[in-house]
């Protein structure tokens, strides 16, 4: 499977992967590679999203989130948020809307120029 994401809805903005940040060029949107995933159980993980499905854990683990998709729908039963918008926002439990997949897919955007800049900036 390919590069793909989710869309933060505070910001609206995709989580990107490493990959996505060029040295020099686009460093500024960096931030948005730190993800906060809320799932519908209550469990919140923090970490660095890696455009796979995979959101390396701050606590040492990894957690494959196309795991918890459902097989049929593929729906997410959890929201997934940038770090620093799921702060700003106050640290919101799961609402029961799953996040919407991200139609740059993470990596495929335009002007890194156009993308939000971090909430507490």
């Amino acid at each position: 499977m390919g590069l793909f994401s989710w869309e933060c809805p505070e910001c609206l903005d995709s989580i990107i992967s490493d990959s996505a940040i060029n040295e020099g060029e686009n460093e500024l949107i960096g931030w948005q590679k730190r993800c906060a995933v809320v799932f519908s159980d209550g469990t919140t993980l923090v970490g660095e999203y890696d455009g796979y499905g995979r959101v390396h854990c701050d606590i040492g683990i990894v957690v494959n989130l196309t795991d918890a998709l459902d097989p049929q729908t593929c729906d997410a039963p959890f929201t997934m948020y940038h770090e620093a918008c799921y702060r700003a926002a106050g640290e919101p439990m799961f609402n029961g809307i799953p996040s919407r997949r991200a139609q740059d897919q993470g990596y495929f955007f335009n002007d890194p120029s156009e993308r939000q800049l971090k909430p507490e900036e």
